[in-house]
């Protein structure tokens, strides 16, 4: 029976996809959808409506299990994660990113799933946990070697580790967990910058960072 009550928040989280012309027999996600939801409901509000309450509790889970039907239960968990979680928790540097128009991109390719499986550009990847882990989280884990291999060669491709995300421009490097065991390692040039930094440093230049 259809309550007349006006719905709550995690009830219209339900109903989003339909509301956005999202067709539940389709595949293909385009992750634009996720964007306008997150507009709709920021990441704090999100988290606090939909778990509330074991009714809450029990929505979320059933829109998890919707996800996990139409785009493969790996993409599901990770699809909600980067709608419900706390911003901190993202790689928005050499991950996953929202641009200014509400696309969804990895340095300058944009990002799409199809049934698990990752769209960048116009290269398919294997949708691993740890090609997810990879491309979402700040810390990942549990990551495969050929995982590595495919985030490795993403980043490549899109030129996430570039200023300005440009094939011209400089290597961006941080101080983050992905930077120093990861990125940093697989790219030659940082390599020797970060020897020829630490070799002029111990000839008594003063640091002033």
């Amino acid at each position: 029976e259809v309550s007349s009550a006006a719905p709550s928040i995690s009830q219209n989280i339900l109903k989003t996809p339909r509301k956005l012309n999202f067709e539940p027999q389709t595949p293909f996600l385009d992750l634009n959808v996720i964007a306008e939801k997150e507009e709709e409901h920021s990441p704090r509000s999100l988290i606090k409506s939909v778990l509330e309450t074991p009714e809450d509790q029990k929505q979320f889970i059933e829109l998890k299990e919707k996800y996990s039907d139409e785009f493969g239960h790996i993409a599901a968990d990770y699809l909600l994660y980067f709608v419900t979680a706390d911003s901190s928790e993202l790689d928005t540097t050499y991950g996953i990113r929202k641009d200014d128009e509400g696309n969804f991109k990895i340095g300058d390719k944009s990002v799409s799933i199809v049934h698990n499986d990752i769209l960048v550009g116009d290269k398919f990847y294997l949708g691993t946990k740890g090609l997810y882990e990879l491309l979402f989280k700040k810390n990942p884990e549990s990551f495969t070697d050929r995982d590595t291999t495919n985030y490795i060669e993403i980043i490549k491709d899109s030129n996430a580790h570039k200023r300005k995300y440009s094939a011209t421009e400089q290597l961006k490097g941080n101080r983050s967990y992905k930077w120093m065991h990861i990125l940093r390692p697989a790219f030659p040039a940082a390599r020797r910058r970060s020897q020829s930094a630490s070799s002029v440093l111990g000839h008594g230049v003063v640091n002033n960072d």
